[in-house]
């Protein structure tokens, strides 16, 4: 960046803009729904607790492959002069932002044409330790956003947990350990809301990581670690992966920023996820022929279903078995599981219960019968008669379930409540 005139790289449906000083990220804007959050984002890092001795793990546990322990509450700058180092690029298709926090520390913050999100390709590595201190490095996002001591994170990539910082719902909970004791499992996505403005930040990962908001409007995830000492949790050895260089492990990876409306937000979230966790494999091959003649000898696409599933819907399982007894039927069943991806009042539309009709939906198979198993398919649903039930000091309604056998009468029609998951052994015809 020449001149000290914000950047602005867009296109039509979001908006980010670099602040022309300094060169980091400013505001970000959804052009759609005429919501914009500013916001900072950089990497920095922790400097990790180090102990030389198991006698001193006591009074000061070191960070490791365990735990997460760090020396200060604040995370430390890089100070990188990110108005020097900032690169802009345009193509045809995407725009990028290239950013150097420091030699072992960029990246690459792109705008797809046609993407309703903003990506942060980050690398960090090696690790420098020559200074004897272990880094644990993290991304930060900082917002306008007052969000009153709450975050949300995903649990397994399905239902969403309110954090509350500094609090447990069932004992009173004093923190001495105000950064790592606010940290919680990231499997697919975290997200602040400011319930006063009705507006979500939500970033979604590439893989589990840990994160939390230490401060309120803030936003963190861990990226990269490095640490120097063992945390005598049973490795026996600190976190230093050297790689085969002996100069320590490169990770690269991407953040995906999305920015909109609460009520508007899950719609996107649940449907990103998804296309993240299973984007497709790509492979290649040389050939001398035209792409008009492969298309000719070769099939290009190909689908297992009829038509789409319903865009809350999601099938989790199918593979062919031999059911849930021991001896193997002589027509081969298959196993198959349906799961509805939105929990309750998560969006007007999306978290009603949904229909799907199987008995056309498969290609190229009829459904001959339809039999519902128990979630671990280890037993009939018809056959489930007692569960364990657990004494409590208040009323609880009766959550069992209460679905409705799925027969050809109606062409094996199955109902999906929020977040319910179903299980068949399906046979053919």
């Amino acid at each position: 960046m020449k001149s000290n005139s914000d950047l602005v790289m867009k296109n039509e449906h979001v908006s980010l803009t670099f602040d022309g000083p300094t060169g980091a990220l400013k505001q970000i804007t959804n052009l759609d729904s005429r919501v914009t959050v500013q916001v900072k984002q950089e990497l920095m890092y922790y400097i990790g607790v180090s102990g030389s001795s198991k006698s001193s793990a006591l009074n000061a546990q070191p960070s490791g492959a365990y735990i997460f322990r760090p020396n200060e509450t604040v995370p430390l700058s890089f100070h990188a002069d990110l108005k020097k180092t900032t690169v802009i690029k345009e193509g045809a298709l995407v725009q990028e932002v290239y950013q150097k926090f420091s030699p072992w520390a960029t990246q690459v913050i792109r705008l797809y044409d046609g993407a309703q999100h903003a990506e942060f390709e980050w690398t960090v590595g090696p690790i420098p330790v020559s200074d004897m201190n272990g880094k644990e490095v993290i991304s930060r996002f900082s917002t306008d956003l007052a969000t009153k001591g709450v975050v949300y994170t995903d649990a397994n990539g399905r239902e969403i947990l309110q954090r509350k910082r500094n609090h447990r719902d069932t004992w009173n909970f004093t923190s001495k350990e105000p950064v790592s004791g606010n940290y919680y499992p990231v499997n697919s996505r975290i997200y602040l809301r400011d319930e006063t403005k009705k507006v979500q930040f939500t970033v979604l990962t590439d893989r589990s990581q840990g994160g939390g908001s230490i401060t309120d409007g803030n936003l963190e995830l861990m990226v990269h670690r490095r640490l120097l000492w063992d945390d005598y949790l049973g490795v026996g050895e600190p976190l230093n992966e050297t790689g085969m260089d002996g100069k320590g492990l490169i990770a690269r990876g991407k953040h995906f920023i999305y920015v909109d409306k609460i009520d508007n937000s899950a719609k996107f979230h649940r449907d990103m996820a998804l296309k993240l966790y299973m984007a497709p494999s790509l492979s290649f091959t040389t050939s001398t022929m035209k792409q008009s003649d492969w298309t000719k000898v070769y099939h290009t696409s190909w689908s297992g279903l009829k038509a789409a599933l319903p865009d809350n819907v999601h099938m989790l399982t199918f593979v062919q078995w031999a059911g849930p007894s021991f001896t193997p039927r002589t027509s081969q069943p298959y196993l198959v599981r349906f799961e509805h991806i939105y929990e309750k009042d998560e969006d007007a539309e999306l978290s009603k219960p949904v229909k799907i009709v199987l008995q056309n939906l498969f290609v190229p198979f009829d459904v001959q019968s339809v039999e519902e198993l128990t979630l671990g398919a280890n037993l009939q649903l018809s056959q489930l008669q007692y569960r364990m039930e657990w004494k409590t000091n208040q009323q609880f309604p009766d959550l069992s379930r209460q679905s409705q056998p799925v027969t050809a009468t109606d062409n094996f029609t199955v109902v999906l409540n929020p977040m319910e998951i179903r299980t068949f052994q399906i046979t053919w015809k």
